[in-house]
């Protein structure tokens, strides 16, 4: 307790500024979570394509051997 007052008690005026701060806090991390699952996606997307390409070829190279 400081100065008479729990600590876990706020006020109106102070429930107004933790929301606001709360959620401009979440806004900008929903912007960055956005931005990396993107990020990742596109490396996923990429690597499945040049796995699924090397296995193509190796089918294609062994067809053409025989």
């Amino acid at each position: 307790m400081s100065c008479g007052r729990s600590d876990n008690n706020l006020t109106p005026e102070e429930r107004v500024v933790v929301d606001s701060l709360y959620n401009v806090m979440m806004s900008k991390e929903k912007i960055k979570q956005d931005s990396i699952c993107k990020m990742e996606k596109d490396t996923t997307f990429k690597h499945a394509v040049d796995s699924i390409k090397k296995i193509r070829i190796a089918e294609i190279e062994q067809l053409i051997s025989h």
